[in-house]
């Protein structure tokens, strides 16, 4: 079985325990950048500091806030949450998916993140995703009734990892091919409430 090297989460300055912990799917890039422990974290604190942009973030934000991405201050929204991708191997372009090895290795480091940052909300960023954790990942996922939308169904589960606390989760279409006012609706509703800058968001 290929081994792969544990990246640590993005953890922002103002995150607590019980606060909103984003998940995303895989970075892409190369072998070597693959076995950077800190890739996560320096590929997100310099999108915070402003020294590259990217849709996909960008995205997250408006997402997360409803506001038009360059009204969104990255800095703030980023230092008030925690981001971990899931799958630890890099995917070699966008529109290759993991293979089920891939998804199976990313579930001890998941739970790793899961116990060690506490979060009250987990919001999965891809219905891709949110099908390979209840499916690979070894956490039991209780799910609620759905939800429905002009757009379609959305729904709410618990996660039960381990001796840790149910913790909320959810989900949203993938940043780079969601709408934003559709999904803001549903992090709204998921998070009690528009974002307010650096509020934590409890259980």
């Amino acid at each position: 079985m290929t081994s792969y090297v544990f990246r640590r989460p993005w953890v922002g300055q103002n995150y607590q325990p019980g606060g909103l912990l984003l998940l995303g799917e895989s970075h892409y890039g190369t072998a070597d950048e693959q076995n950077d422990a800190l890739f996560t974290e320096t590929l997100i604190r310099d999108y915070a500091n402003r020294q590259w942009r990217h849709r996909y973030y960008t995205m997250i934000g408006s997402i997360l806030t409803g506001r038009p991405g360059p009204d969104v201050d990255p800095f703030e929204l980023w230092h008030s949450v925690a981001f971990h991708n899931y799958v630890p191997a890099f995917m070699p372009c966008v529109g290759v998916a993991p293979s089920g090895a891939q998804w199976i290795a990313g579930g001890e480091p998941f739970q790793a993140v899961l116990r060690d940052l506490s979060p009250g909300r987990v919001l999965v960023l891809g219905k891709r995703l949110w099908w390979a954790i209840e499916t690979y990942s070894g956490i039991k996922v209780e799910r609620t009734r759905p939800m429905k939308f002009d757009w379609g169904e959305w729904e709410v589960a618990r996660l039960l990892a381990g001796s840790s606390s149910p913790i909320c989760a959810s989900w949203i279409r993938h940043p780079s091919r969601a709408k934003c006012s559709d999904w803001h609706e549903v992090c709204a509703n998921f998070l009690g409430g528009a974002w307010e800058g650096a509020r934590v968001f409890n259980a």
